[in-house]
């Protein structure tokens, strides 16, 4: 989704969208679209149950005279409360109505602007959609919403604030899309490789195969993808943003790519969510994503081990003993126990 900034209101513009307080209560912002639309938003909002509560929601016919289809009153409850977090949970929930009745461009008039990023970064998230693989989508399915334009007087600090948030949204995005991926087009390899794109933003990307890993003694990963024909992998992922002999954070994720169980075989129901088994390590690498693009002043490791948990003639067995690259032995009870060792 496009956030844009402007100080009128875009010609293009489908959908304007206001906020009205507790006790129907409109806000500033608001009172010039309403006087526009010859007070129909003042008399709406009057009218009803709604009351101006958190996520209440009403569409308003504005004038023909205005050139747009609809205004949307969004109910905010006691605004003096907000976080970014509150601003950004009703953005969503506004993007979802928006999407759900059609609006392609909307608008947001506002005398708050960076605050309202936050409203229009909720927006974007909750937007987001995975539609890789479809062939067929329903009229009522496709999503609408492609646009959001803050109009305010003042858009000192807003251009900026959406940029750091735009890189933010970048990396949950990547996540998901990493989520979302059937097992078949996501294998370690194909994550190792994704994840080695990271570089593009500054971040330095280190990927080891099988071999290197049983070089080093890393018994424990390997025991886990060995009844898979997929490579494994780990992947080290580096940002330095802090200052030379600043701390280090390190974060591991799991990235079992699908977890059948290997020979302790889970029970067919419900396996294909196993695909969803490396979201762990999805998190991580957008993650590592957003603090590069973001230039975060931090040094931080990402550390994913990529595997497929899969039962075979030469997959791990319930007794069998790995050793690990401190030189702990592991005897492997359950194989479906797999995630510690990937951890560990």
């Amino acid at each position: 989704m496009e956030i844009a900034l402007a100080t009128s209101f875009p010609d293009d513009a489908d959908t304007i969208v206001v906020a009205v307080g507790e006790g129907r209560q409109l806000f500033p912002s608001a009172e010039p679209v309403d006087s526009q639309a010859g007070g129909a938003i003042s008399r709406a909002v009057k009218t009803g149950k709604f009351k101006g509560n958190k996520g209440q929601m009403m569409d308003i016919l504005p004038p023909e005279s205005m050139g747009l289809e609809r205004i949307v009153a969004v109910g905010t409850g006691d605004y003096s409360v907000y976080q970014p977090v509150d601003r950004q949970y009703l953005g969503g929930m506004a993007s979802a109505h928006l999407d759900k009745i059609g609006a392609r461009h909307v608008a947001i008039p506002t005398s708050d602007v960076l605050n309202v990023c936050d409203f229009a970064h909720g927006a974007s998230l909750r937007s987001y959609r995975f539609d890789n693989y479809r062939t067929k989508i329903k009229d009522e399915d496709r999503h609408t919403l492609t646009k959001i334009t803050l109009v305010a007087d003042d858009l000192t600090g807003a251009e900026e604030k959406l940029a750091r948030l735009g890189h933010l949204a970048d990396g949950v995005t990547l996540t998901r899309d990493l989520v979302s991926e059937p097992a078949n087009t996501l294998f370690p390899t194909e994550f190792a490789r994704r994840a080695s794109e990271l570089s593009a933003v500054g971040v330095d990307v280190d990927v080891l195969g099988e071999a290197k890993m049983a070089e080093l003694g890393m018994g424990a990963l390997l025991g886990v993808g060995q009844g898979s024909e997929r490579e494994s992998q780990l992947v080290t992922m580096r940002w330095q943003g802090g200052a030379e002999g600043d701390p280090w954070l390190a974060i591991v994720g799991k990235g079992v790519c699908f977890d059948t169980g290997g020979i302790s075989l889970k029970p067919g129901a419900g396996m294909e969510e196993m695909k969803f088994d490396m979201a762990g390590a999805g998190c991580v690498t957008g993650l590592m994503h957003a603090l590069a693009a973001r230039g975060a002043k931090a040094n931080v490791v990402g550390v994913i081990g990529c595997v497929e948990n899969m039962p075979s003639h030469n997959a791990q067995r319930p007794g069998d003993v790995v050793t690990t690259m401190s030189g702990q032995t592991i005897e492997v009870i359950n194989t479906d126990a797999e995630g510690r060792l990937v951890l560990a």
